[in-house]
């Protein structure tokens, strides 16, 4: 603007320089021609001048150089007077004959200018009609360009109208959208409230749990130090059994040293007669024991009355002192044994007394195991039903989770939505603007070129044409800048809802996203709540069943121990097939329910751990008072036990694995049990000839003793029914214990299915840990995936702030154009003021000329013809100068107008370039966050699926290793089954054979194994067979080859690294 301004100034100072140059030389020859005039009227003329200067520096900036000339000229001749006649004709002829000539010449110069002027006038007339015609032409197209302007106006209005019911609508649709996710929103609220209050009932149950567990843990420590107590009275025990045996052996030692000492008798045919008899008698009957007592009670007699005749005959017998020395000692034994028999009825009768208090306890115990048998199955319903709720929740959550997607992606397609209206809008706005901006420019350069082609021709009409043209473009102007003012107003107002709806979409968003990271974290808690409930019920497995192992090896020590016994054998076996049904059956319904609460199992294991300690105190209690005999065996397999639980540990993790194992393993203990057979019966013949040969010494040294022991059968015929009575009485004790021990084998069987359900609840846990897992780590990439999306939302904001702001500076480009063109239009209105003025200033001087005609015909003829020459003169230079001006003119318009227009050109050329860009690059962004959305969209669709076929085929899985399981379990029961009917009969003829040596050999062979050793060494090498106790038979190898305690650790060293390589090689 500055540069054209000051290019303005200097054409005017030149145009200025010019006139005065012109004014000087006019004045000049005026001067010349005429001093008289020029004298009468110099003061006019200074006044002329000054104030033609004055008026040239108020009007510089309008004027033109040929204006400039015409007013000069115009001031001039206006003030011009007639001057005085200073010559005076004569009054002679020949002055009036000059004059003559004079005014003919005159007259004739004075006709040449007439007509000049008439041309002249025919020209102005002729342009002035064109002036006219181009007026009415400009009306035309004035009037044409209002009617399309009306019309845009209509059809701007009727879009604006458009465009606000449109608004009204997307307000409405808006307001409806927000009303369903507000109702939305109170749903989820509902819902979060009421996994709250569940959540606070878990955590009620998770104390209550807690608590438990530590009781647990108390209950357990007190455990411990009784077991400790009870490992400390069984030392003693042992010891006292150790010093008992070392009191037998002393004493079968004096027996025998006593026998070899006596000497046979003459009178003792007879008593070794009755004595042989009274034997064979005890060997083929053993029912008949009390008429064998009266026989050796006549047999006593008899030999009371010899040793009358023996007394009178003391001549010849001089032994008789020896004999009752003898018979005092063996009097002082018998009352020591008398002694100790009163002791055995005495623990006889507070055995009864005990055995008692165990029926009842037993009674109590059963009841108990009713009660919660049926607490059980209520839990078991509460179980199913809370599986049912959790499973439903979880849909629930997974389809809220679905909706939420769903949500959030139609929330997009509606922000893009928007967005694309927005554009859309955006491009019609600006492609109506430039358009209106081309046709504006397209009436502009238009009317340039009119008033270029006119610029010559316009006289004193054209202020008129150009006052309505000025009126009328500021009217265009106005409207044009109202109704953009209108439009960016709107465009301002719908800027701002575009906010406000997209505050308030980021508002949802944020709280949608706040109520999936609760539902996230609420879930994660429940997760975390479960996988601490697995682990506590994983811990009490693992608890369950280290005392389950313990039971089931003292319940297997039991069986064989029961074994022996033919009547309760096949009654406990009968009851436990029973119970195995039943606990099958249970099992089945158990295995349906997955998941199971720990407090009433606590208390069913509070209870059985309680039984299971009083039981044990009994049964040591017993022990002791049998010597505690099977104290030994069972403490032995608790040591066992211990060594084996680390084991079982470790084979638990390979049971699935070894099921292949199992069949070879039973195949060779088929065929270890058969070896075992083979050796018994040999170990059976072998005893069956050392008791042959011990019957026969023991006969030889019967007939040597007979005179003793028909001295004492009395004695010993009493202490033989004590005996007896006492047998029969640890007989019932022992049928009552193994009624107790099968009560503990049902209750051992039942907590071994628990253990086995634990085992597989801990199983399905761990797989909803990893599905658990899984969907975490599916949530988290979701959650990164809209935060992704929420930067991509802000970057394409900030995008769009920077295109908006890129928009208002192009706008504010416009705005300096349009400012630019309304400068160009007012110097257009100035440059039309000069040449109105010129008009004028023509009209001025074509009225100065009609004076100048009347002052020449009324002034002298000789001034007349140098008048006429000067103005002749001055009319060609003034024509000249005007045409040169013109021109000067004409071609500076054009230069002007050429470089705007290319200036306009380029900038639009460029503003059109920038806003091309613009769309495209939106455009592409847009499309660019529409695929990575879908596809983050599809990715995380397929995740979830994939996952969800997943747990499906786990689901599946588990079923089918339940199954198999389950079979596995009862093709093992049968084998068992089938094993311990082939066991039985091999056991009994053991048992018989030990009993009828036990009753043949009487209470003087003490070395004779009992029922409950062979068990224990049956046990140990079934262990050792199977291969789940293997250090216990080292050991007991150890302990009878007698090694050192160097050679003891090297072979259990190597024991144990061949049970690990084992494990390994399984693995």
């Amino acid at each position: 603007m500055s540069f054209g301004s000051t290019m303005f100034k200097n054409l005017k100072d030149k145009i200025a320089t010019q006139v005065n140059k012109t004014n000087q030389t006019i004045l000049s020859s005026i001067l010349q021609t005429d001093p008289a005039s020029i004298s009468k009227d110099s003061g006019a003329r200074t006044s002329s001048t000054t104030s033609h200067n004055d008026n040239f520096d108020h009007n510089r900036s309008r004027l033109n150089s040929a204006a400039s000339d015409i007013s000069q000229t115009a001031s001039a001749n206006n003030n011009y007077v007639s001057p005085a006649r200073s010559f005076v004709p004569p009054s002679d002829i020949e002055s009036e004959h000059g004059g003559d000539e004079s005014d003919h010449e005159t007259n004739s110069k004075m006709q040449r200018l007439v007509n000049i002027y008439k041309t002249k006038f025919i020209q102005l007339k002729n342009a002035y009609d064109e002036v006219e015609r181009e007026r009415d032409n400009i009306k035309n197209i004035l009037q044409q360009h209002q009617d399309t302007s009306i019309k845009r106006q209509t059809k701007l209005r009727e879009q604006i109208k458009i465009d606000r019911q449109a608004k009204e609508e997307l307000e409405r649709s808006y307001k409806q959208e927000i009303s369903l996710r507000d109702n939305k929103i109170q749903e989820l609220t509902q819902q979060v409230r009421t996994t709250n209050d569940h959540v606070q009932v878990d955590r009620e149950e998770m104390r209550n749990l807690r608590e438990k567990n530590t009781k647990l843990e108390t209950l357990l420590t007190q455990c411990k130090e009784a077991i400790k107590n009870h490992q400390e009275k069984h030392l003693k025990v042992v010891t006292e059994r150790d010093d008992l045996f070392e009191k037998l052996n002393e004493k079968q030692t004096l027996i025998e040293s006593m026998m070899k000492d006596r000497q046979p008798e003459e009178s003792s045919i007879q008593v070794k007669e009755n004595f042989d008899c009274d034997t064979s008698v005890l060997l083929k009957d053993k029912e008949r024991l009390q008429e064998e007592l009266e026989a050796t009670r006549l047999c006593v007699r008899q030999l009371e009355t010899d040793l009358e005749s023996i007394k009178q005959q003391s001549v010849t017998f001089n032994s008789n002192d020896e004999i009752k020395q003898k018979h005092e000692d063996l009097l002082a034994e018998f009352n020591e044994k008398s002694s100790h028999l009163e002791q055995i009825i005495n623990d006889k009768l507070t055995l009864e007394i005990s055995n008692k208090e165990l029926q009842d306890f037993i009674k109590n115990c059963q009841e108990t195991i009713d009660k919660d048998k049926q607490q059980i199955d209520i839990l078991k319903d509460t179980l199913s039903k809370e599986n049912e709720q959790h499973t439903k929740s979880l849909d629930a959550l997974k389809t809220e989770y679905e909706n939420l997607t769903n949500e959030l992606q139609q929330t997009k397609q509606a922000k893009d939505s928007i967005q694309s209206l927005l554009s859309d809008a955006l491009q019609e706005r600006t492609i109506d603007k430039d358009l209106e901006i081309q046709q504006n420019q397209n009436t502009v350069d238009d009317i340039n070129e009119a008033k270029a082609s006119f610029s010559q021709k316009l006289d004193c009409q054209r202020q008129e044409h150009l006052d309505e043209m000025a009126t009328l473009k500021s009217q265009q102007q106005i409207e044009f800048d109202n109704n953009l003012k209108e439009l960016r107003e709107e465009k301002d107002y719908l800027e701002i809802k575009i906010e406000q709806l997209e505050s308030q979409h980021k508002k949802t968003i944020e709280a949608l996203e706040n109520e999936l990271t609760a539902a996230a974290k609420r879930a994660q808690d429940k997760i975390t709540d479960l996988t601490k409930q697995t682990d506590e019920q994983k811990n009490k497995s693992n608890r369950h069943e280290q005392e389950l192992n313990e039971k089931s090896s003292q319940l297997i020590e039991l069986e064989k121990q029961l074994e022996t016994l033919k009547s309760q054998a096949n009654l406990s076996q009968k009851e436990l097939v029973d119970e195995c049904n039943s606990l099958k059956e249970q099992y089945q319904h158990i295995s349906e329910s997955n998941t199971q609460k720990n407090e009433q199992l606590t208390e069913l294991e509070e209870k059985l751990r309680i039984a299971t300690q009083q039981l044990q105190d009994e049964i040591l209690h017993r022990k002791n008072i049998e010597k505690q005999l099977e104290i030994i065996s069972l403490n032995n397999s608790m040591d066992e036990f211990k060594t084996t639980i680390t084991e079982h540990e470790q084979l638990q993790q390979t049971i699935d694995n070894s099921q292949s194992n199992d069949r070879q393993l039973l195949e060779q203990k088929d065929k270890m049990i058969d070896t075992l057979k083979q050796d018994y019966e040999l170990q059976i013949e072998k005893l069956h000839e050392e008791h042959k040969r011990t019957v026969e010494d023991l006969h030889e040294q019967l007939l040597n003793l007979n005179s003793e022991i028909n001295e004492k059968n009395e004695t010993f015929s009493a202490m033989e029914a004590k005996l007896n009575s006492t047998l029969s009485e640890k007989t019932s004790l022992k049928n009552e214990l193994d009624q107790i021990r099968i009560q503990m084998e049902t209750i051992q069987s039942n907590s071994n299915e628990f253990n086995v359900k634990f085992q597989q609840t801990g199983q399905q846990i761990k797989d909803l840990e990893t599905d658990c897992d899984s969907y975490r780590n599916e949530i988290e990439t979701l959650k990164t995936e809209i935060i992704s999306l929420v930067n991509i939302n802000e970057e394409n904001i900030r995008r769009i702030d920077q295109y908006e702001n890129e928009k208002f500076d192009f706008e504010q480009d416009i705005s300096e154009k349009d400012r630019q063109i309304t400068e160009r239009d007012e110097k257009i209105q100035e440059i039309e003021l000069t040449l109105k003025q010129t008009k004028e200033r023509a009209t001025k001087l074509r009225e100065a000329l009609q004076r100048t005609k009347g002052s020449i015909k009324n002034n002298e003829q000789p001034n007349a013809v140098d008048s006429e020459n000067q103005i002749q003169v001055i009319s060609q230079e003034y024509e000249q100068r005007l045409k040169e001006n013109e021109m000067e003119y004409n071609t500076k318009l054009k230069i002007m107008a050429k470089e705007m227009s290319s200036k306009i050109e380029e900038n639009e050329y460029n503003y059109n370039q920038k806003i091309h860009d613009l769309i495209q690059k939106k455009a592409k962004v847009e499309n660019d966050l529409t695929n990575s959305a879908e596809r983050r969209i599809n990715d995380a669709e397929r995740r979830a699926y994939i996952s969800e076929e997943q747990i499906s085929k786990l689901q599946e899985q588990i079923k089918e290793k339940q199954l198999d399981y389950y079979r596995h379990i009862q093709d093992l029961q049968i084998e068992i089954h089938k094993l311990t009917k082939q066991i039985i009969p091999t056991i009994e003829q053991f048992s018989q054979t030990s009993i009828e040596d036990l009753y043949s050999n009487d209470i003087q062979h003490p070395f004779v194994i009992e029922p409950t050793e062979v068990d224990y060494l049956k046990q140990i090498v079934l262990a050792y067979m199977t291969g789940t106790d293997r250090l216990t038979m080292a050991k007991v190898i150890c302990a009878v080859l007698r090694y050192n305690e160097s050679e003891k650790s090297l072979i259990i060293e190597e024991e144990k690294l061949r049970q690990s390589r084992w494990l390994n090689s399984t693995r």
